[in-house]
């Protein structure tokens, strides 16, 4: 039962990437339950994942809770229904950001510019 969702869920996650219309792209993966994309850096993976939290509700890991060398990573669980992982992964942004997250600060903002943020 589970290897039947966890393949449908694949199968699903690839259609939806297959359509251009999400920013990220799969990883290479021969089992398990979790599947790990690449997504434009346009924020630290920590802010990211943050904000798709308090701001989408859609539940993911960063990267680098499981060590990859560089950003941007995030790792989705393919245990959940198809509706449900089509409905987080359209809230991945894409390179350009959602305007309406405020807490998105571009990776490339200058050091001086993020500590005049932090500092309201």
């Amino acid at each position: 039962m589970i290897g039947a969702r966890v393949a449908q869920n694949r199968r699903c996650l690839d259609a939806l990437l297959a359509d251009g219309r999400s920013p990220a792209t799969r990883l290479h993966c021969e089992g398990g339950w979790y599947a790990t994309l690449r997504v434009p850096r346009i924020v630290e993976e920590e802010t990211l994942v943050l904000a798709l939290l308090e701001e989408d509700g859609v539940f993911c890991h960063p990267g680098y809770f499981f060590d990859f060398p560089d950003e941007a990573y995030l790792v989705v669980s393919l245990l959940c229904r198809p509706e449900v992982l089509a409905q987080g992964l359209s809230r991945i942004p894409g390179p350009a950001g959602r305007k309406s997250r405020s807490a998105l600060t571009p990776v490339h903002q200058p050091e001086e510019g993020r500590a005049a943020d932090e500092g309201r």
